[in-house]
């Protein structure tokens, strides 16, 4: 029996719940200072993208990366409190993506960190 109508929407739904869990995690950081708080959002979003490779690259599929506005409208406003702009923001979430990736990302994202929040 099918639960899904095509493939697509299959995959449609494993992305929502991979973006409804990253959402859950910038939901639940920890009380503390602007930066306090995007320090965290950054790490956890790296960790996530860590421990769920797979689900991590499908989300960011360009026909499913949609999907992700409402996590991304979340880390904006944390963002934006430092203050930044919404283009450090979303420039921000670009390279957290990317690093990610990298076998050596807590130095990267250390470096990263250091350039934007601290």
């Amino acid at each position: 029996m099918r639960h899904f109508p095509s493939r697509a929407a299959l995959l449609g739904a494993v992305a929502g719940a991979g973006f409804g869990q990253l959402s859950a995690r910038f939901a639940a950081l920890p009380g503390g200072t602007a930066n306090e708080r995007v320090i965290a959002a950054c790490e956890s979003y790296v960790e996530f993208a860590r421990s769920n490779p797979a689900l991590f690259e499908l989300m960011f599929r360009a026909e499913l990366a949609a999907m992700g506005q409402e996590v991304f409208e979340q880390f904006r406003v944390l963002v934006t409190a430092l203050p930044a702009s919404d283009l450090v923001a979303t420039s921000l979430w670009a390279a957290l993506r990317g690093l990610a990736l990298l076998p050596d990302v807590d130095a990267v994202l250390a470096v990263t960190l250091d350039a934007y929040v601290r």
